[in-house]
C-alpha cells in the first residue's frame, strides 16, 4: 500500500470515528418526559407538588431508587427561584423489569415521580418558573443515558388554586408509594 493510499484510509477512518458521536445522538429519545403541578398558582409559603411524568416507548424501562443488580435511578436537577426548596422524590412502588436471574426494579409504560416544592413565605415579582433537567437511564436490550429538560410557569396567587388534573395524577402516584 502506498503512503498516499494509507493517508486516504486514515482520513476516512478518522471521519468515521468523528461521526460516531453524532450518529449516537441521532437516535430519538425513548421517553416523553413532562412536568405536572397539583396547583394552578403558587400560594406564598404553601407547599405544592410537582410530578415528573415519564411516558416510555413500548418495551423500554427506567429504574427505581433501589434498582437491584444493575441500573440507575432518575435524577432531577432543579433550577428553582430564590427561596424555593424541592424535597426528595416520592418513589412509587416498582415492578421487576428484568428476567431472572438478574433482579432489577423499575417502571415500564409510564410513571409519575412526585416532589414537594416549598415556596418562600412572601411572593416574589412576576410568575414562578421552575425548570429541571431530568437524567435517566432507559433500557430495552441495551441501556442508554438520556436527559430531558422540563419547565412550568405558575403565577403567584392569594388563594389556593388547585389543578384537578395534576392532583389526580399525583394522588395516583402517591397511592403507589
Amino acid at each position: 500500500m502506498s503512503i498516499a493510499s494509507l493517508r486516504q484510509v486514515i482520513r476516512q477512518l478518522l471521519l468515521v470515528l468523528l461521526a460516531l458521536p453524532l450518529l449516537a445522538r441521532a437516535e430519538p429519545p425513548h421517553a416523553d418526559v413532562s412536568l405536572l403541578s397539583d396547583v394552578r398558582g403558587v400560594l406564598p409559603g404553601q407547599p405544592f407538588t410537582l410530578g415528573v411524568r415519564f411516558e416510555l416507548d413500548r418495551g423500554w424501562h427506567i429504574y427505581w431508587l433501589h434498582a437491584g443488580d444493575s441500573g440507575q435511578a432518575p435524577r432531577i436537577d432543579w433550577q428553582l427561584p430564590d427561596g424555593f426548596h424541592a424535597g426528595a422524590i416520592e418513589w412509587p412502588h416498582p415492578q421487576q423489569v428484568s428476567p431472572p436471574p438478574v433482579v432489577t426494579y423499575g417502571y415500564e409504560d409510564s410513571v409519575l415521580l412526585p416532589v414537594t416544592v416549598t415556596p418562600p413565605p412572601r411572593a416574589g415579582d412576576g410568575p414562578v418558573t421552575v425548570d429541571a433537567t431530568v437524567h435517566y437511564l432507559i433500557c430495552k436490550e441495551l441501556c442508554l443515558p438520556e436527559q430531558a429538560r422540563v419547565t412550568t410557569t405558575l403565577p403567584w396567587v392569594a388563594q389556593p388554586a388547585p389543578d384537578p388534573r395534576g392532583q389526580r395524577a399525583i394522588a395516583a402516584a402517591r397511592a403507589r408509594v
